[in-house]
């Protein structure tokens, strides 16, 4: 006659053993507050991403107005203020509806614009894009006292770019008119 070991657990073939089955509800609980704090911690970034790659949209928009704008000059000796039907011959909307253009002209100078549109209007790092005749970009924001800070992204002559938003930070508006100059 055998006696049975207390700490031995018969496998038998076919038949689950006694320990053998998935997960506590603690090691799920735990799993999911792990998860949460990690996409917690991931979204805004994603989010903060996707509204950057969205300003090439804006870009797009703006270089495409500014092509039509020589090649209206090339034919008209002078630049539009009209994008529509007899002007520039293009939607005031970018392509992928991020952006929309307007602008300012005279027939020898011209200032482009393009607004954030939809969830875009919320890229409050950048703001506006601009363009301009002389081929500077720029944004602006306005601020808080309805200042209007201009930042120039391509510096001529300077041998530097300034990434969008820096200069918006700590920076006082003397000293941005310095940088401009």
């Amino acid at each position: 006659m055998t006696v049975p070991t207390e700490h031995a657990d018969p496998v038998i073939p076919g038949r689950p053993s006694r320990h053998a089955g998935g997960w506590t509800i603690i090691e799920l609980m735990v799993a999911l507050i792990v998860m949460a704090v990690l996409i917690s911690l991931a979204y805004p970034t994603y989010t903060n991403q996707v509204v950057k790659a969205r300003r090439s949209d804006g870009h797009a928009l703006l270089y495409e107005a500014a092509q039509r704008q020589q090649q209206f000059f090339t034919t008209n000796n002078a630049f539009t203020a009209t994008v529509g039907t007899g002007g520039l011959e293009m939607s005031t909307t970018s392509s992928e509806d991020h952006y929309t253009l307007s602008m300012v002209a005279s027939a020898t100078t011209y200032t482009l614009t393009a607004t954030g549109a939809g969830a875009q209007a919320s890229d409050t790092d950048c703001g506006n894009l601009t363009l301009t005749h002389f081929g500077r970009e720029g944004q602006f924001r306005v601020l808080a006292d309805q200042q209007v800070l201009v930042i120039l992204i391509d510096l001529p002559n300077r041998g530097r770019r300034v990434a969008c938003g820096t200069l918006i930070q700590g920076c006082q508006s003397g000293a941005i008119t310095q940088a401009l100059r």
